[in-house]
């Protein structure tokens, strides 16, 4: 403390240094792209050190690719995120069961995260207005839409009753992994649970799943020949990080999900969605696959999906791959985490790229090393973006100061990468502050203190916001300018600060 007394003074900061990395950090960021353009990543980018890669999707080859612009040109808030996980849980809820690849079904479980308002529910939406036009021309294609699940008997029920393939689109899908991996869930969501983990893996040629015998006689089931069920969840990142926990990972349930993240901004509303039909050629080809699936069902036979030679040491390749980082795993905090994620993306590299091969040649499909680099990219941003989230601390309900700091900095980013005029609507410092990326304190203060993460804070929001602050400092993550320096470059007097980092 007495050291503390006599080091009263700043250090100097050099602000037009910091302000120029920032600007540059910011036109690399921000540069212009196609709404459906993936950032190219090389089958070594397995090397790369960003834990969670930042892109943006294309859409696939083929009628994968063709349902998701559908979807895409259909919904009234365009995310190329949604409208993907629209594309390929159809697909999915098509050739399930018709189609295997390497001795397995392509089901897929499938994870949609948006912010609030950002029109989660256009999969959903596409989905149905694709497939009641395709209803027209094979009415039973409807049996591969399936319900909402709502308690195992009802899944295994409404299987037995159709082509044992279907999709299930489940809303609000945080709040149901919570409910079935809580310490006191009911029975009904435990054996939710246990049936989805033993579904996953039930879809190929050969396999079964056994009856299930009640007390209650009504309740039993029958056995079920390769039953294929996929799901489409959606959720917001906010509920579903907050409620995930390790458990739910080495339970093996969430490694089973492929999960999509739309981490951008909100787009401006498609005022041309109310216009957007299907094309007869999509409608004919979805019918044709339609019935090609159903006809392979009914008749207990599949076609296999081939791998072409040149994919072979690839896909070999990417599975050694996952063994050394599940291996690499055992010396990290983490260890059961990792390698429950990296144990899984192998298969669902192998079930993403036969699907993406169906949507090509559904009579013979095969994958091509195009499909194999498109699927890839997909798996690595799933499993990274997971990996980094457990290994930030930004999972769970214990973590409230890791997403606080993630609250600061993006009020940081935010101040940084707006305009004046956006930010000066909160009143608070200059356009020349805000041209040297200079952040008042107050406009911290005013962004953040209703915010939920800190209004719970039992140190209340203004002193929660101040220690994250002093943490941030003690990081190196920030700096704050001399009270000197602002009096005589701005005429402000107040705290001010400067990010040393974009994050």
């Amino acid at each position: 403390m007495i050291r503390k007394s006599f080091d009263r003074l700043l250090p100097a900061v050099d602000i037009d240094g910091l302000r120029d990395q920032l600007n540059a950090a910011l036109a690399e960021k921000f540069k212009n792209q196609n709404p459906f353009q993936i950032s190219q990543i090389s089958p070594t980018c397995c090397e790369s050190e960003n834990p969670a890669l930042d892109c943006v999707f294309v859409p696939p080859p083929g009628l994968t690719g063709d349902i998701a612009r559908f979807i895409y040109d259909a919904a009234p808030i365009q995310v190329p995120e949604i409208a993907l996980i629209g594309a390929i849980g159809l697909m999915a809820g098509i050739c399930g069961r018709a189609y295997n690849i390497s001795r397995s079904g392509l089901n897929l479980y499938l994870l949609a995260l948006a912010n609030t308002g950002m029109g989660k529910d256009a999969a959903s939406n596409g989905i149905d207005k694709l497939m009641s036009e395709v209803k027209l021309k094979v009415p039973n294609a409807s049996e591969f839409i399936g319900p909402e699940t709502v308690s195992p008997q009802a899944v295994v029920k409404h299987m037995d009753k159709t082509s044992l393939s279907f999709v299930s689109i489940v809303g609000e899908f945080g709040l149901k992994l919570k409910t079935m991996s809580s310490y006191n869930a009911s029975p009904n969501d435990v054996g939710l649970k246990r049936l989805m983990l033993i579904l996953y893996s039930k879809s190929a040629q050969g396999l079964e799943y056994q009856p299930m015998i009640y007390s209650d006689s009504v309740k039993n089931t029958k056995t079920l020949i390769a039953p294929s069920y996929s799901i489409i969840g959606e959720s917001t990142p906010e509920r579903f990080y907050e409620n995930l926990t390790e458990i739910m990972i080495t339970e093996g349930l969430l490694p089973r999900f492929l999960i999509i993240e739309h981490k951008g901004k909100r787009p401006y509303l498609n005022e041309n969605h109310i216009f957007s039909k299907p094309s007869i050629q999509l409608i004919e080809q979805v019918a044709a696959l339609s019935s090609n699936a159903l006809m392979l069902n009914h008749s207990k036979r599949i076609t296999e999906v081939s791998i072409e030679h040149s994919c072979v040491k690839t896909l070999k390749d990417f599975m050694i791959f996952c063994t050394d980082e599940i291996n690499k795993a055992d010396s990290t905090s983490n260890r059961n985490v990792i390698g429950e994620l990296w144990n899984r993306a192998h298969l669902k590299l192998l079930r993403l790229s036969g699907l993406i091969a169906v949507g090509c040649n559904p009579y013979y499909p095969s994958v091509s090393p195009q499909i194999v680099d498109w699927s890839m990219k997909i798996i690595l941003q799933d499993v990274r973006n997971m990996i980094s989230k457990f290994e930030s601390g930004t999972v769970g309900e214990g973590c409230h100061e890791n997403k606080q700091i993630e609250k600061i900095y993006a009020v940081f980013r935010d101040y940084v990468s707006r305009t004046w005029i956006e930010v000066s609507k909160y009143k608070v410092g200059s356009e020349k502050l805000h041209y040297d990326k200079v952040i008042p304190y107050k406009y911290i203060n005013k962004r953040l203190a209703c915010d939920s993460n800190f209004t719970k804070d039992k140190l209340g929001a203004t002193n929660a916001i101040k220690r994250v602050i002093e943490t941030m400092k003690n990081n190196g993550d920030i700096e704050e300018v001399p009270a000197g320096s602002l009096r005589s470059n701005y005429g402000f007097a107040g705290r001010c600060f400067v990010l040393t980092r974009l994050p």
